[in-house]
């Protein structure tokens, strides 16, 4: 017996010690993270609902102020409208309309409240208002009232609202505005082709755009004079008979607004402002693009998914305040419905940041139980290795000892436990297998002589086999190419004799032609011009397309016997009987000639076009090694390449043959077709005896093993193939010049 060599002492990762502490720990750890998962799951839930109330709240109080400055808008023009009305009511009543105020007609053909050259800077706007009618329209006296009155109400409570607003004005659907702005001269500034109906703030006081005929905010929007970006608050006036008399508005500078809105959020929340119609007020994420549009962004042309889902789920409840889970984006939204504007403010609050503090508390939770877990499995590692790693330890030294050949083991087996048993009974076993040993030793002694005995045979025959593989494909070969060049040499002899006396008698038949048609032109000279029975007779024979039509026949027949004259040579090249030594050859010569052979194949059928055949022949030198035997070579993998097109159906087949000179010692021929293709499994077998993809009947899988023996063994070269399934093939074939 051969002793094994065995390492002393285990690895400590193979200890039972340890894998039993390993696995108790594993086990342990995982009723840890179950529970921690509980933990957490509990602590996102009690979150979720203590931010949800604290949202709730917060949203409501913030709401309640960010409205406030709105509410206070709307109650201004509820004043200023019931005084506009009684104003101008009293008008109407009077019989003396009073002009109180001078309007000047400048250059540009607008109308302005003060002489035209007014500098801004020299106008007092802490007093005054200003009035701008755009150009084309008609200062009616109805115009002019208005305007009167609308310059003495906005000077009037302008002055007095000034603490809460930056501006007060009126404009009139006719396309005027009154304003009182202190600091900004508005109606000296404002341009001729500002068109007043046009803006947003003008025209959400017609019955168009407000048929409520309420209070109504603008999105945001750059003023067309300042440049500042603002929203502006807009209160139609109408008289007792539905007429759209003018338009009370409000600016509000949004600086402060958007900062508030963007900049006081909760830490790692946003905040956003939306119009019921979903024209987007302020998104911290948007806001260029939102002055790009000029505050017409609305949330389904913004092209942000997310926000479609929060206008979505803003607008199924009308509640003043309240808390929504967005699943799909897994964060919640604190929505409060501004008083006045009805504009939308929402915060949205992550579930990430939940879920942060939820990890953090349990996190500590797990540190603390697997710190707790690693004291247990030192106390416990103690313990085992005293009462049960120490006795393994023994055992398995023991093993060791009967693994190397030694029988002769020493274990307590007094101890009275499990282990003291499995020492009594390892004890009596090895006892058991030196004499089994023994036994086995001596039988493997008299199977290995059956097995040399055996293996001598099997090798015998397997060389015998090959031997009769090798004469298989000999005979096939000579065969095959035996039979081939007797058909060929028969019919090149048969046709040879045939056409020597056609091309020997074609020419002296041509003279004769051209001699007697010479004669027929010198007798017709000679004979009478005007003889009927002559005229006749050459109208009936039509001689002049005799003459024209016979030589091109004659001429056609030279072709036709030109034709088979090398139909014959290249029968006698491809048929041409291998000597018992190599001999010099044009490998050019018979690939032409098995081209001509295989002609017929390459004809178009129903399922293919025609073959076309590509030759890019290199020049190369004449070659060493047996013609006969490498004509059959081509022949095969020429065959095969037609075989390969006609497997799928194809517009355009070819068949492309490269020659060319590899390293100034071998010549390389590369045979590529764009059939079929082949796998991988198949181009590993294909020069197999006996291996073929054909049908039954069809092929016998000896014509590429007999091609590459030739290749291979006869001319000491290389046959290779190269394909892919889907585009075809390439077979190459490399021999040496001097063979």
């Amino acid at each position: 017996m051969n002793p094994v060599s065995t390492s002393s002492s285990l690895p400590v990762y193979q200890s039972l010690t340890v894998k039993t502490l390993i696995n108790m720990a594993l086990r342990l750890a995982l009723v840890v993270l179950i529970i921690s998962g509980i933990s957490y799951w509990h602590l996102m839930s009690q979150l979720a609902w203590d931010t949800q109330a604290s949202l709730l709240s917060y949203i409501s109080e913030r709401g309640q102020r960010e409205a406030a400055v709105f509410v206070l808008a709307e109650d201004d023009h509820t004043l200023l409208r019931n005084a506009f009305l009684k104003e101008f009511s009293a008008l109407q009543t009077s019989e003396r309309v009073s002009l109180e105020r001078h309007f000047f007609r400048w250059s540009d053909n607008s109308i302005r409240n003060v002489p035209e050259g007014t500098q801004p800077q020299d106008f007092d706007t802490e007093r005054y208002p200003t009035t701008f009618l755009q150009p084309g329209v008609e200062l009616t006296s109805d115009i002019q009232q208005r305007l009167d009155l609308s310059y003495q109400l906005v000077a009037q409570y302008g002055a007095g609202w000034r603490d809460r607003f930056i501006d007060t004005y009126v404009t009139l659907p006719e396309g005027s505005m009154t304003m009182f702005w202190p600091g900004a001269a508005w109606g000296i500034n404002a341009q001729p082709d500002l068109d007043i109906p046009a803006q947003e703030w003008a025209y959400l006081g017609d019955l168009e755009h407000n048929p409520h005929r309420k209070t109504t905010w603008t999105g945001v929007y750059a003023d067309p004079v300042t440049q500042d970006w603002m929203v502006s608050a807009e209160t139609p006036i109408d008289d007792t008979n539905g007429r759209h008399l003018a338009t009370i508005g409000h600016d509000m500078i949004l600086t402060d607004l958007l900062d508030r809105t963007i900049a006081d959020r909760i830490e790692g929340t946003y905040n956003l402002l939306l119009r019921p119609d979903g024209q987007l007020i302020a998104e911290p994420h948007l806001m260029a693009e939102i002055r790009a549009k000029e505050g017409k962004l609305n949330v389904k042309t913004a092209g942000d998914a997310h926000l479609e889902r929060i206008f979505e789920l803003v607008r199924q409840s009308n509640e003043p305040s309240r808390v929504v889970y967005n699943r799909r984006d897994r964060e919640y939204l604190a929505i409060a419905k501004l008083n006045g504007p009805d504009w939308y403010l929402i915060t949205v609050y992550p579930e990430k940041l939940l879920q942060a503090q939820a990890f953090d508390n349990t996190w500590f939770l797990l540190c603390l139980a697997l710190a707790s877990l690693g004291l247990e499995i030192i106390l416990l590692f103690i313990v085992l290795r005293r009462q049960i790693t120490a006795p393994i330890q023994d055992l398995l030294k023991a093993t060791q000892q009967v693994t190397q050949g030694d029988f002769a083991v020493d274990l307590d087996t007094q101890r009275q436990d499990e282990l003291g048993q499995l020492a009594a009974s390892f004890t009596q076993m090895t006892q058991q297998l030196q004499s089994a040993f023994n036994n086995l030793e001596q039988k493997i002694a008299e199977q290995k002589l059956a097995e040399n005995i055996i293996l001598e045979k099997t090798e015998a025959l397997e060389q015998a086999l090959q031997e009769l593989q090798q004469m298989q494909l000999q005979t096939v070969q000579n065969e095959k190419m035996s039979a081939l060049g007797n058909l060929m040499a028969g019919v090149a002899h048969e046709i040879n004799n045939p056409i020597g006396f056609l091309k020997g008698n074609v020419q002296p038949a041509q003279e004769y032609v051209r001699d007697l048609l010479n004669l027929i032109d010198f007798l017709l000279q000679k004979a009478p011009s005007n003889d009927p029975e002559i005229a006749t007779e050459l109208a009936e024979i039509e001689l002049e397309f005799i003459r024209e039509d016979l030589l091109q026949l004659l001429q056609s027949m030279s072709l036709g016997i030109e034709r088979l004259r090398n139909i014959s040579i290249s029968l006698r090249i491809f048929s041409r009987q291998d000597q018992d030594h190599k001999t010099a050859f044009q490998i050019h010569n018979g690939i032409d000639s098995t081209l001509l052979i295989l002609k017929h194949r390459t004809k178009g059928n129903e399922h293919r076009g025609e073959i076309q055949i590509v030759k890019q022949y290199g020049d190369i030198p004449e070659i060493y090694g047996f013609p006969g035997q490498l004509n059959q070579v081509l022949m095969n993998l020429l065959a095969n390449a037609v075989d390969a097109l006609d497997e799928v159906p194809l517009d355009a087949p070819y068949i492309t043959i490269n020659t060319q000179v590899l390293d100034s010692e071998q010549v390389v021929i590369r045979i590529q077709d764009n059939g079929c293709g082949m796998t991988t499994e198949t181009q590993n077998r294909i020069f197999e005896q006996g291996f073929t993809t054909k049908a039954v009947g069809k092929g016998t899988g000896l014509g590429l093993a007999i091609a590459y023996r030739i290749v291979t063994e006869t001319h000491h070269g290389q046959l290779t193939v190269e394909s892919t399934p889907g585009q075809g093939s390439t077979f190459i074939i490399q021999l040496p010049i001097e063979g």
